[in-house]
């Protein structure tokens, strides 16, 4: 069976194979093609949209692989130009899939396929939402944090985050025709089922979990020896994450741990009290500005560490040494970072965002707060410092909920499932939720 992928970026094979930086995040997709390879019955491909290249087919461990190149500013786009719809569908008459797999409806993939342009069966993997996710994108920011923050680059640029909503604003509405011109989903929380549903009555719902990458089942938190008094946050890229959040938390509990620190990847922020005045605001981005405002503002800069991008390998470590992991956003779907967090098994503190309540049961494998509420966050955070016992309870609690969730055999099963249900056009038996999820 041939099962054809469509993705916005490279598997890192393909990048290494081009010559170019090997793209950041998507391990779920990393773990499930290498999965998929294994499993032995489908024989995958994949077209992955390439900014600037070549036409260019190769096979790299058993994928064949096809570029689809885009113009300069391919992720703007909302639609794929002609020249892109055409190379798609030399590809699809190339590698003749049975189905179409378009991951994420955030982006223009499933444009390709809508209302079955592409004559083949196919289904959309729910990832983010974008038509809910701009709703919170400023992180409860407010208009003179935004406008204070802004740096001159984003003024010259007229750029920042007031134009990524506005982007966002049109990229919800081609969102809704893609949702809206298929048929067939696959997804995970009660939240996207919910949300797919209000927008596409007619859809049919597949329950399938993320796939984790190897590197995080190998190891196993130990309070003992975690660094104490240590936070990992996945992620300060922009408001929504909600990192603002977890500083003002910090600086709430640095008057009873002056030794906390946070760890951060892919932070563009510098992290320290001293990044004043006019110059600080020349380059990079608005968020970022705001974040080190913020930061000398409480005076935690000497709490806060700033990483850069971080292999799975350094991911699955930080998490090891940290005595908590934080997911502080707005709103998730099912945060990939979460499931690596719990099977590694550091104690998490999470909001109770989107999709995330169906994947926790608050309290007894994670503990929860309420989106922005850093006092909470806080006070969530001081528990699992102060308590050993507790600490303990979350990591074995978590651990054991992800090795069951997220179990490579079940989760290749139900996909290859799914897989045939949809190239034979016979759902029966397939859509119904597995048991023992939360909904």
């Amino acid at each position: 069976m041939k099962v054809l992928w469509l993705l916005n970026e490279m598997l890192p094979d393909l990048a290494v194979a081009l010559g170019k930086p090997s793209p950041i995040g998507g391990g779920w997709l990393v773990a499930l093609s290498r999965a998929l390879r294994q499993e032995g019955t489908i024989r995958l491909g994949v077209a992955s949209r390439v900014v600037g290249g070549n036409r260019f087919s190769i096979s790299l461990g058993g994928i064949q692989h096809f570029t689809v190149p885009a113009p300069p500013k391919g992720f703007g786009l909302l639609r794929p130009t002609k020249q892109m719809l055409h190379r798609y569908q030399e590809i699809v008459d190339e590698f003749s899939p049975d189905v179409i797999h378009v991951h994420g409806t955030e982006w223009y993939g499933g444009m390709v396929t809508v209302h079955n342009r592409m004559g083949r069966p196919v289904i959309i993997a729910l990832q983010g939402l974008i038509d809910y996710h701009r709703r919170h994108l400023l992180g409860q920011l407010g208009f003179m944090d935004i406008v204070m923050s802004r740096t001159v680059r984003e003024w010259v640029l007229f750029s920042g985050l007031w134009k990524q909503r506005a982007q966002w604003n049109k990229r919800s509405a081609v969102e809704r025709e893609i949702i809206s011109g298929h048929r067939a989903f696959v997804g995970r929380t009660l939240w996207d089922r919910a949300h797919l549903r209000y927008m596409n009555p007619n859809s049919e719902y597949f329950h399938c979990h993320e796939m984790v990458q190897k590197e995080f089942f190998r190891r196993e938190w130990l309070v003992s020896n975690a660094n104490r008094h240590t936070i990992f946050s996945p992620s300060a890229s922009y408001p929504l994450k909600g990192f603002h959040v977890l500083v003002k938390a910090v600086a709430i509990l640095r008057r009873e741990f002056p030794g906390i620190q946070v760890r951060v990847p892919l932070a563009t922020f510098r992290g320290s009290s001293d990044r004043k005045g006019i110059f600080a605001r020349m380059g990079g981005d608005g968020y970022s500005s705001y974040l080190d405002a913020l930061i000398a503002k409480l005076d935690v800069g000497g709490n806060i560490t700033p990483l850069g991008p971080l292999s799975s390998e350094q991911m699955a470590q930080e998490m090891l040494d940290a005595h908590v992991f934080v997911l502080s956003s707005f709103v998730e779907n099912s945060p990939n970072t979460m499931a690596e967090a719990l099977i590694v098994g550091v104690p998490c503190v999470v909001s109770l965002a989107g999709g995330v309540p169906s994947l926790i049961d608050d309290g007894h494998n994670a503990l929860g707060f309420s989106p922005g509420d850093e006092v909470v966050l806080a006070e969530q955070i001081r528990r699992i410092f102060i308590n050993s016992d507790l600490a303990n309870q979350l990591s074995k609690a978590g651990r054991k909920t992800a090795l069951s969730r997220y179990s490579p055999e079940p989760i290749v099963k139900r996909m290859t499932e799914i897989y045939r249900a949809i190239a034979r056009g016979d759902r029966a038996g397939i859509l119904e939720t597995p048991l023992g999820e939360a909904f």
